[in-house]
Parts: C-alpha cells; sequence; structure tokens
C-alpha cells in the first residue's frame, strides 16, 4: 500500500510504502499527479520504501512504464528520489526507472 502526500513547504511529493507494493499502488500515483494542480512544473518524488516486498510482475512494469508517461507527460522535470533498505527493492526502482526513460524517448 501506498500514502501520497504532498508537502507544500518543501515541494516534494512523499510516496510513503507499506509492507508491499502492488500494481495497483503505482497506477495511483500515476494517477494522483496527473491531476494533482497543487504540484509544481518541476517534480521531486520521495519514494520512502523502507524494506518493501514487490508484488509487481515484469509485465506489469511494462505496462506501467508507459503509463508514467503519461502521468508526468505535464511537468517540466520529475526527478525521483527512493530511500530502502532492501537491495531488491532498489533494483526494482532503477529497473522501473529504466523503462520509464525508454519510454519517454519513444
Amino acid at each position: 500500500m501506498v500514502n501520497i502526500e504532498y508537502d507544500q513547504e518543501t515541494g516534494v511529493l512523499k510516496m510513503n510504502y507499506s509492507e508491499s507494493v502492488e500494481a495497483d499502488d503505482m497506477m495511483r500515483f500515476i494517477d494522483h499527479v496527473s491531476v494533482d494542480d497543487r504540484l509544481p512544473d518541476d517534480l521531486s518524488v520521495l519514494h520512502r520504501a523502507g524494506g518493501l516486498h514487490r508484488n509487481i510482475k515484469m509485465k506489469d512494469l511494462l505496462k506501467l512504464s508507459k503509463e508514467m508517461k503519461r502521468g508526468t507527460g505535464k511537468f517540466n522535470t520529475v526527478r525521483m528520489t527512493v530511500n530502502t533498505s532492501n537491495s531488491l527493492s532498489l533494483t526494482l526502482f532503477r529497473l522501473y526507472e529504466r523503462l520509464i526513460m525508454d519510454a519517454i524517448r519513444s
């Protein structure tokens, strides 16, 4: 599960993950950034993943990377930082980041 919170003081969108991440959690994030008018044109996102377990399959990542292009298209830049103690979670985020970059270029 993901808790989404925008900190207007710092201008950072905070994503706080609980025990696991599902594809639906990532779709909620994509939907949130595409409609939240409070977010700045240069978006900064902090993913707090802790000891996260993932429940996302590779086919979900491919679909989500294409949806992320749609969801973040209105921003000049999107910068993401991941805070996790789990190397598998970090690897998953890096893979996802790579897929997003490939989707944006196409």
